[in-house]
């Protein structure tokens, strides 16, 4: 009877702790059962060691082994090229990108609206990793809005670890509120208000690693279907650079799928995403297809060796409410939105 409890006890220790597993990182199980060893922290020196996620709390991030990763009926399905191509971005970025500045036109369907381009300037640093595993460089980023004109002059500042894990917030725009700089989560609801996704989502690595999650989610949704379409085409450009088109269409709407039509544009002379867009399903046979958010990065300067003073508050440059010596009280108070991302 004592062996009989023994064992039931082990048992439930062992559920109990699958559960917390899936508690802390459910989108390690996006595409299926979970692979002991497939994924796996990177050894020192790259940025997929460790990222900040909401209110400055360090989360690990992975590196995933394509090969362990698809099951065995995966490895012609037609998406799997499509996720090679974004896994590549990454690891490029991970191995060769410190830091980069650029420009990012942005546009999103928020709460079924379909909100004005937005157009933002960049500084982006990413997170560095020593050999023993320890975070030397946070990452970090600036944003200043350069229109439209209701947001121009909007910064953003933040750093992993830093102002309690909240980003810093400048209105900007044209009302007599430009001024106030608020510190506010990045996934608070002030900040979500007007966005798809949190600040610490925003530029190319975020972007391809998005992709692959969504990527490896639809591939689960039609693993035994196989109604994906995909197409990789060559001779496009973005910015000047050549690029090479992946195009992803599902032609039967699903409940488990997040798109009808999905479009990355990947520069070909170095692996980056340059620019993605995806769009709902028609309304009614013969309708085009609304778009649900696009993200083109532009004028992309990479590591242009940018330091901690491009991603502090009282760099002259920026316009960040600064309190007088000695004031303790509050920034401000206001409603600015602030997370833009993509």
């Amino acid at each position: 009877m004592l062996k009989n409890y023994q064992r039931i006890a082990r048992s439930l220790t062992w559920r109990m702790l699958a559960l917390r597993m899936l508690a802390l990182c459910p989108w390690c199980f996006i595409a299926g059962s979970w692979i002991p060893g497939s994924w796996a922290a990177t050894p020192g020196g790259g940025p997929e060691g460790a990222r900040a996620g909401a209110g400055g709390e360090p989360r690990r991030a992975y590196k995933l082994d394509l090969q362990e990763r698809f099951l065995p009926e995966d490895r012609d399905h037609p998406l799997v090229p499509a996720l090679q191509i974004a896994h590549e971005s990454i690891r490029y970025v991970d191995q060769h990108v410190r830091d980069y500045t650029c420009r990012l036109v942005a546009r999103e369907r928020v709460s079924g609206k379909l909100k004005s381009h937005e157009y933002m300037f960049l500084k982006v640093r990413q997170p560095q990793i020593d050999a023993n595993h320890k975070l030397t460089v946070p990452f970090s980023v600036y944003i200043n809005f350069l229109g439209p004109k209701s947001l121009q002059g909007r910064e953003i500042l933040y750093v992993e670890g830093q102002n309690n894990g909240e980003l810093l917030a400048r209105n900007g725009g044209t009302g007599n509120l430009q001024d106030v700089t608020l510190s506010l989560s990045p996934d608070s609801p002030r900040a979500m208000r007007d966005y798809r996704y949190p600040l610490t989502e925003i530029g190319i690595r975020m972007m391809g690693q998005r992709l692959l999650e969504v990527g490896y989610e639809s591939l689960q949704a039609d693993r035994q279907r196989r109604e994906c379409e995909v197409q990789i085409r060559e001779g496009a450009k973005i910015d000047g650079r050549d690029c090479r088109v992946i195009q992803v269409r599902f032609p039967v709407q699903r409940e488990e799928l997040r798109f009808h039509l999905a479009r990355i544009f990947v520069d070909q002379k170095l692996p980056l995403p340059l620019r993605y867009e995806s769009y709902g399903w028609p309304a009614a046979n013969g309708q085009p297809p609304p778009l649900r958010e696009e993200y083109t990065y532009l004028e992309l300067q990479l590591n242009p060796g940018l330091t901690d003073k491009d991603f502090q508050r009282d760099n002259p440059a920026y316009k960040f409410y600064q309190r007088p010596a000695g004031d303790d009280a509050p920034a401000a108070t206001g409603e600015p939105t602030a997370s833009p991302a993509g």
